[in-house]
């Protein structure tokens, strides 16, 4: 993945220097006034299957031992869909925000006792074989651009943010005699850096996305007291990415 990332911004920057040398000869007026400018891609991010995992304790020990930090088995590579809207200041620099959403498909394989305890507390029979997650990325979104021509631009692209947790296999909540448990996906720190080319309304781009991931236990009683138990299982995502898009 790092080579690749390396291949792309050496040719970035050999396009950013050709085109140096040519528009020194060749020199026109540039409006710099902001403009409205925004873009919807779809892609991928691809991920390993083995992710170093650390379980946090409150006062209890969990189903992975106490204090356990360890190679867990799971496949978080994901489908993704994002829009980002913002104001392009000259054809250099654009500066806005971004939503996206990302559906986790991929096996549990370790995890698959989370999916079964939330399929019985949840009464749905049979668990899914799957995470089935939705993530929603909320973040800022910054591009440096260089344009060659009217139609042709390489860019930088950085975006910074957090990522919410909306649905998972191992969702769970149940409540009984006073008593309430929950289990979810849960999100994190969000960002991604990348490089690519706008070509007339056209988007490609590829990079690296970083992004928290954690499995969240929690279990309240209710009676003459105040009893509260919270475990959390994380983990850091590091993933490549492809994106195909559209601006406008």
């Amino acid at each position: 993945m790092k080579k690749a990332l390396l291949i792309v911004c050496a040719i970035f920057c050999s396009v950013f220097y050709v085109s140096a040398q040519q528009s020194s000869s060749t020199k026109k007026k540039i409006d710099w006034t902001p403009k409205y400018k925004g873009e919807v891609n779809v892609g991928y991010a691809i991920t390993g299957d083995k992710f170093r995992w650390d379980y946090e304790y409150s006062d209890s020990e969990g189903e992975f031992g106490y204090g356990t930090e360890g190679i867990l088995r799971t496949v978080l590579s994901r489908p993704l869909i994002e829009t980002v809207h913002g104001i392009e200041i000259g054809p250099y620099f654009f500066v806005g925000a971004g939503l996206g959403m990302q559906y986790y498909c991929g096996k549990l394989l370790d995890f698959k006792s989370y999916a079964d305890s939330a399929a019985e507390l949840n009464q749905k029979g049979k668990s899914s074989e799957r995470w089935n997650a939705i993530m929603l990325p909320i973040f800022a979104n910054i591009k440096f651009m260089y344009p060659v021509n009217d139609s042709f631009s390489p860019f930088l692209n950085i975006g910074l943010g957090g990522t919410v947790g909306c649905h998972s296999s191992i969702n769970a909540k149940y409540i009984e005699d006073g008593g309430e448990f929950t289990s979810r996906a849960r999100g994190g720190f969000y960002c991604d850096f990348g490089a690519g080319i706008r070509y007339k309304a056209l988007n490609i781009s590829l990079g690296l996305q970083h992004q928290a991931f954690a499995i969240g236990y929690k279990y309240t009683e209710n009676y003459d007291g105040y009893y509260f138990e919270e475990d959390k299982l994380s983990t850091k995502i590091n993933s490549f990415y492809v994106k195909v898009g559209v601006n406008f």
